[in-house]
């Protein structure tokens, strides 16, 4: 009986030993989207957790529109829910330059910040400080179904036009068939038609402001493009594209029912994947179209990490967000799920033969992502930084109801002309606080062309 009673306590102590271990473990909670580059990193969180027993992994993984309406409710208001947050430079320079980030330049020294592509650092950096640093890069390109084209006799070109989009559209677009022309964000958002628009209205010439700070909205480049943007999504879109974000587009495409697709380059691994896309092997790539020019005819985006200001565990957020970053964790991925998904856009040392020849879209995804100046994004000269999105504090704020009024368009609540001229009325206002007239618009993000 003795016996059995010291067994038993030893058992107890062990539990609470054990129980004090697991408690001991500082938990950070991660702001995540759901695309396939994230999903993957939170897949690999045993094995930071193995390296890093004291730390514990929380992602809380949301679409990227609700992701970034969370995140800046969440920055803006000071409500401590995070501690590592995905989020741009446009956020990074915004909430930096407010104090709502911490610096994250203290990396040890295999970390290698001067590995990183100096257009992506600079956009993160204020001061000389680094405020995020970043996971990948990304431009936008065109996908297509290379068996929809043979069959109709179609040859897409390295750089297609919008013109010859349409006509493509029209010619291939088989709705019976649940098969669509085109494929596009088309709900309401500054990262969703907004976005996609202000790059077909580069395209076209335009520009969101002239260099004496007057809205460009009713000008003919965006008439042209907002018109053609709707009129191709209503007739040769998939049904409800005025509701259709990025994760949406994957699920079209990946079920062989989009016969072209302009979005993002980094979701060319996704689609071409077998275990995720049904017509992998049939897909496609070209620049994304260009109007009467290319220039700014193709975003730019990073998706970086950051800390909050609010966060109290901010050497375990720092460990990983270091981690999640580094050469390291492409090297495990390279090693693991093979080299076409390693992360691009961020490090020069990315960039290898090996990593050129893993897939044919990766030269194109880098040839995109070079020509994507934020500090040079119009055929005009220009006083902001920035192609579908502007280095302004008030950005997401003006731009989000713009967004509105040419989701108005789309549906047929307004005609193109007046929901451009409601645009314009919003982006003046805007510009009546003299606070939100470019404060970052100093020029010095540079771009870095990779040579191979």
């Amino acid at each position: 009986m003795k016996y059995l009673a010291k067994k038993i306590y030893a058992l107890f102590a062990l539990c609470i030993l054990f129980s004090l271990n697991v408690s001991a473990a500082t938990e950070i909670t991660i702001a995540s989207i759901t695309a396939d580059d994230m999903k993957r990193l939170k897949g690999y969180s045993d094995v930071f957790e193995k390296a890093n027993p004291d730390i514990k992994l929380n992602f809380l993984v949301l679409g990227d529109v609700e992701l970034l309406d969370r995140v800046t409710a969440d920055i803006t208001g000071q409500g401590g829910q995070f501690d590592v947050i995905f989020l741009s430079p446009f956020q990074v320079q915004n909430w930096g330059n407010e104090g709502l980030l911490l610096p994250v330049d203290d990396a040890p020294s295999s970390y290698d910040y001067n590995d990183l592509l100096p257009s992506v650092k600079n956009g993160l950096t204020i001061d000389g400080k680094m405020m995020a640093v970043p996971f990948y890069g990304e431009s936008s390109f065109t996908y297509y179904r290379k068996d929809l084209f043979e069959k109709a006799g179609l040859t897409m070109p390295e750089k297609p036009t919008w013109d010859q989009m349409y006509e493509f559209a029209e010619a291939i677009h088989d709705p019976d068939n649940e098969i669509y022309g085109i494929c596009m964000r088309g709900a309401a958002h500054w990262g969703l038609n907004l976005n996609i628009l202000a790059t077909i209205a580069n395209g076209y010439g335009g520009s969101w402001f002239d260099m004496d700070w007057n809205p460009q909205f009713t000008s003919e480049p965006w008439r042209k493009a907002t018109n053609l943007y709707v009129d191709i999504l209503n007739k040769f879109g998939p049904p409800g594209a005025t509701t259709i974000g990025v994760t949406e587009n994957v699920t079209l495409v990946n079920t062989g029912r989009c016969a072209m697709w302009i979005d993002a380059t980094v979701i060319a691994g996704n689609v071409t994947n077998p275990e995720n896309s049904l017509v992998h092997d049939q897909l496609g790539f070209a620049r994304a179209p260009c109007g009467t020019t290319c220039k700014g005819s193709g975003w730019a985006w990073t998706w970086a990490m950051g800390i909050p200001k609010t966060s109290n565990k901010v050497d375990a957020a720092k460990k990983y967000i270091y981690w999640a970053t580094s050469k390291e964790y492409n090297n495990m991925v390279k090693e693991k799920d093979g080299q076409k998904y390693v992360l691009p856009g961020t490090r020069k040392s990315t960039y290898t033969q090996e990593y050129i020849d893993s897939a044919d879209f990766v030269q194109l995804t880098l040839d995109a992502i070079n020509d994507a100046d934020i500090s040079d994004p119009s055929v005009n000269e220009v006083p902001y930084v920035g192609i579908s999105f502007l280095f302004m504090p008030d950005f997401q704020g003006f731009a989000g109801r713009i967004a509105n009024e040419i989701s108005a368009a789309q549906v047929g609540d307004k005609s193109v002309d007046d929901a451009l001229a409601a645009a314009q009325e919003i982006a003046l206002e805007s510009l009546n606080i003299a606070a939100d007239i470019c404060i970052y618009t100093n020029h010095n993000i540079i771009s870095e062309t990779i040579e191979l």
